[in-house]
């Protein structure tokens, strides 16, 4: 296969000028001259590719341009163009991307087009004779390539349908708000997938045991496995299997990503057992998939939509009927360490009592965890100091009831920053395009203002309340002292990454400001209430709080919080794009409480894979 530079000759100087969150795909009419894009051209393609050797390159190709690890865009790009199209398809993307002014923000194979495709695939292709070595075919990679960009597509035609222009510019960025969320995924590596399984043992088997203590029985009845053990196979697989850069060495069964129990069983018959047991809980094979995804199709639900991702994120392991396996998607692969034994828990709950205190027993475990990092970040003082970190914030109110106002906040005397947690998800389905109004709403419902009489306001209305009534003295800390508070940094602290999409950030930060009610604005954004400045609502993902563990030796949060409002005060950009492109990016170090865990996850391993002591770095 060639090793052609797809790229324009400027390209790689326009990459070190910075980038837009704005990503485009290139049309499949402009690689193939008068193919049309449709779902009929798509099926009619499919029936030249033979099943298992095309799922295989498709999960093998998200692989690598969805990797976490490796931040290197063109080059993912490069190798998986290389791979597939000819020296002319390669000349015509080179001529589109010539025209673009960040092609590095351009993209031939991306994550949702790639999963769009595993669909496909599953439900309208069979294994043809020759399977196994098939795309040493350039006919049948130049089939795949127009089934890839068709797919690519197809997806981006579903997903930005809701995308319209309405009367004010405020309406506009709501109505788009599930679009730019699904545009987000559509592009995220996620997490480092090994980061994610640290993140996943520290929750599972250290916070969540002290609110749910049998977690460990209920996952094993619902996987069959000890989550110790689920965590050091998913570690095993992220270390040997996942393919972290097109150049990468080892073994051609590494490099190739594929694995298999026979793997496993060569280390020792315990470790193949314990495969064996996994992949009945983390896999599926092509006719499982293919099964699912028709039962949709019968349901009335369209190839790629949510509920088809649904299927592929509960079991993000493809094992073909030979038993080799492969990761369809590293993001969902990392998912399903975090918080997949969550899910696998509620699924053998029947009774919605049972599977909504599930929720609310990963939430107060969130809440802890996130105390964790709070607490390695501002470690208690001695005596008779008081610490600068209190959690919960408890207080008294006028009347002489005890109130909480904060999950946590951090006193710095003049400046106080309030942090309201939240472990929450928003349904996939509320995302598609044909209910802005309804993803909106769960949004609001969420993480604002729930709609109903007597409802208390979540998140960023329940902060909005606490600074209203802390501003007009009918609420008091009880310990923390704010007599000299001048100003107020509102956080919201969520463990759903996609508050991050486009928009998000700006459409809390205005909910925040109605529930607020604020007496007075300034020019720079921040609102008066009482005797208190208030900036913003400022949303924090917990990948953000593990970001900035370590790195807060070297700045105050409070600095931080004040030059991000600074820098975005209507909040359309988020802390994450700020810590990225502003002076802070050179200051930010790796958290250590993702180290300790992601080395107690690897020595779960290496007892696993029975490595002598001394053999161990």
């Amino acid at each position: 296969m060639n090793d052609k530079m797809w790229l324009p000759p400027n390209a790689l100087d326009r990459q070190a000028q910075g980038s837009t969150p704005v990503g485009v795909f290139v049309p499949a009419d402009r690689v193939f001259p008068g193919i049309q894009p449709t779902a009929g051209e798509l099926k009619k393609l499919l029936t030249r590719l033979s099943r298992t050797d095309s799922l295989i390159w498709c999960a093998r190709l998200n692989l690598i341009v969805s990797n976490a690890t490796h931040q290197d865009h063109l080059v993912k790009q490069r190798f998986a163009i290389n791979t597939i199209f000819s020296p002319e398809e390669i000349e015509r993307i080179a001529a589109f991307l010539a025209g673009r002014k960040e092609p590095q923000q351009t993209a031939v194979f991306f994550r949702a087009q790639l999963l769009e495709l595993i669909q496909w695939l599953a439900v309208h292709c069979c294994d043809l004779p020759g399977d196994g070595s098939t795309f040493e075919d350039p006919g049948i990679r130049q089939t795949f390539g127009k089934a890839a960009l068709i797919a690519g597509e197809l997806w981006g035609s579903r997903s930005y349908a809701s995308v319209t222009l309405s009367a004010s510019i405020q309406e506009t960025r709501k109505r788009c708000l599930g679009a730019m969320r699904v545009g987000l995924d559509a592009a995220s590596t996620g997490m480092d997938p090994v980061l994610a399984i640290a993140r996943g043992r520290q929750m599972f088997l250290g916070h969540l045991r002290h609110f749910r203590p049998s977690v460990s029985q209920e996952f094993h009845e619902a996987s069959g496995l000890p989550l110790e053990t689920f965590y050091a196979l998913t570690m095993i697989i992220a270390i040997y299997y996942l393919v972290r850069a097109p150049d990468q060495g080892g073994p051609r069964e590494a490099a190739s990503g594929l694995f298999g129990e026979s793997h496993f069983a060569e280390v020792n018959r315990e470790l193949g057992c314990a495969f064996r047991s996994y992949a009945d809980f983390a896999a599926q094979t092509p006719e499982d998939l293919a099964g699912a995804l028709r039962e949709l199709i019968r349901d009335g639900q369209p190839l790629g939509s949510s509920r088809g991702l649904a299927r592929i994120r509960e079991r993000p392991i493809l094992r073909m009927k030979d038993g080799r396996c492969i990761v369809m998607d590293p993001t969902f692969f990392g998912e399903h360490a975090a918080v997949g034994p969550l899910f696998a828990i509620v699924r053998k709950k029947t009774a919605k009592k049972e599977q909504d205190q599930c929720f609310v027993d990963f939430g107060e475990a969130f809440e802890r965890y996130s105390q964790s990092v709070l607490q390695r970040m501002y470690p208690a003082p001695a005596a008779p100091m008081v610490a600068r970190v209190a959690f919960p914030v408890a207080g008294i109110s006028r009347e002489g009831t005890e109130v909480e106002i904060a999950d946590a906040c951090l006193n710095n005397v003049t400046d106080v920053v309030l942090i309201e947690m939240k472990a929450r998800w928003l349904p996939d389905e509320c995302a598609e395009a044909d209910g802005p109004s309804r993803y909106v709403s769960a949004l609001r419902d969420r993480y604002a203002r729930p709609e109903g009489p007597r409802v208390r306001p979540k998140g960023a209305g329940q902060l909005a309340n606490s600074i209203a009534h802390l501003a007009n003295g009918e609420w008091k800390p009880k310990v923390q002292d704010f007599t000299s508070a001048r100003t107020i940094y509102p956080v919201l602290l969520c463990y759903d990454p996609g508050l991050q999409a486009p928009g998000h950030t700006w459409y809390l930060a205005e909910e925040f400001r109605v529930a607020l009610a604020p007496d007075d604005g300034y020019a720079d954004g921040d609102m008066r209430k009482g005797r208190f400045r208030v900036s913003g609502l400022i949303v924090l993902s917990i990948d953000d709080l593990e970001a900035l563990e370590a790195s807060i030796e070297n700045f105050c949060l409070a600095d931080l919080l004040r030059d991000y409002s600074r820098a975005s005060p209507d909040r359309m950009s988020d802390i994450r794009t700020f810590l990225a492109t502003s002076e802070y990016r050179k200051r930010l170090f790796a958290s250590r409480g993702w180290a300790e865990a992601a080395l107690a996850a690897i020595r779960d391993a290496e007892d696993l894979m029975n490595i002598p002591r001394e053999r161990r770095e």
